[in-house]
């Protein structure tokens, strides 16, 4: 199965990749050539500790912010039996990357998932989260086919952050004709959260610091 996030910047998508492949010790390729600061390939050595395979630019390159494909990648994508989270760049050029592989994701039957998270300033409602949505279609030449639920403040967020921000992603799927995948939150707030939603919840750990926490 692959399953590829996408989404704008200070959705989440990087933290719900390294955690969906964490949970389901899948490939993580890392795509994401528009972000320096929250890149999966920071956690590399944990994440192989946990047991995830993870595809990287090439050293001399990986602090880059050039589309760099490797062939590693698409021998991945073409393993019938792989089990792969894509981490995508959050717009349109980060997205081109990802139309190099457009016609064996729609082969392989992929799954293409936007994160929302309705606290940042683009998908704060429908219209700006179908120009992401579009943006990202078409310099990728693949359909989104759900979304993410991802509704935060960062480390300050709060249940009723997450309840009230997920009603708005509701809202948001709505009008994008899109189901919710599932709703994304920290674990110690996805016991309580799973009692007012009615899509399935995954708990993350935070695996990616920002600069000043390093």
């Amino acid at each position: 199965m692959i399953t590829v996030l996408t989404g704008n910047f200070g959705s989440g998508k990087t933290e719900i990749s390294v955690n969906l492949a964490i949970k389901n010790h899948s490939t993580l390729i890392d795509l994401d050539i528009v972000n320096p600061y929250f890149r999966s390939r920071r956690v590399k050595e944990e994440m192989e500790d946990k047991g995830v395979k993870v595809i990287l630019p090439p050293p001399y390159l990986a602090n880059s912010d050039l589309p760099v494909i490797t062939p590693e990648v698409l021998g991945e994508l073409q393993n019938p039996n792989a089990d792969v989270v894509i981490d995508v760049g959050g717009d349109n050029v980060g997205a081109i990357v990802l139309g190099r592989f457009s016609k064996i994701l729609e082969e392989k039957n992929a799954e293409i998932l936007l994160v929302v998270n309705p606290y940042r300033p683009y998908t704060q409602n429908q219209f700006g989260a179908q120009q992401i949505l579009e943006q990202i279609q078409e310099a990728a030449r693949v359909s989104i086919t759900g979304i993410i639920s991802n509704p935060n403040l960062g480390r300050v967020t709060t249940i009723s952050d997450v309840i009230l921000g997920h009603i708005e992603v509701v809202e948001i799927a709505k009008g994008l004709n899109l189901p919710i995948k599932f709703i994304s939150c920290c674990n110690d707030l996805a016991h309580e959260v799973v009692y007012h939603v009615n899509v399935p919840v995954v708990g993350i750990e935070i695996y990616m610091l920002t600069p000043w926490e390093l």
